[in-house]
């Protein structure tokens, strides 16, 4: 693990926050993005978990220290610059992204509409214990190797 966890700056698509914690757990940010689009269409609080690492994270070029309580209005003020910037300048992975998001929701959609709803199958309890399993082996392996 890298020293500070820390939004990032230079691998970013809306608040840093994915680019961050991959650079933190030294893993590929795709794989923290992939895991919350996950969270998010499970409907777990993963939008929830993304705003308050959002808020907490500082990013990388903060000066400010540690997250204090008498930060949340400049951390709010940062947040409201990151979503003015990403509605000024999206970035062409988030665009990527938000396009085969609404593929994919449009086509679960179609199939519904059509009387194909595979949701009545999915649990998604299950699906979180093995995403969490999944994940913790991953992070440990990762660490494991990185000693050696």
């Amino acid at each position: 693990m890298n020293g500070k966890l820390t939004r990032s700056s230079q691998d970013k698509m809306i608040g840093g926050v994915c680019g961050g914690l991959g650079e933190y757990f030294q893993i590929n940010p795709i794989i923290v993005r992939i895991f919350f689009l996950l969270w998010i269409v499970i409907g777990e609080w993963g939008v929830i978990a993304y705003f308050l690492l959002w808020l907490i994270m500082p990013p990388q070029q903060y000066s400010g220290g540690d997250f204090q309580i008498q930060d949340i209005g400049a951390r709010f003020r940062l947040i409201g610059n990151d979503i003015r910037d990403v509605f000024q300048e999206p970035s062409p992975k988030l665009l990527t992204y938000g396009g085969i998001m609404l593929v994919g929701v449009g086509i679960v959609t179609l199939l519904r509409a059509l009387g194909l709803d595979w949701s009545q199958y999915w649990n998604s309890t299950l699906v979180w214990a093995g995403l969490l399993i999944v994940g913790g082996v991953f992070i440990l392996v990762k660490t494991y190797l990185k000693k050696k």
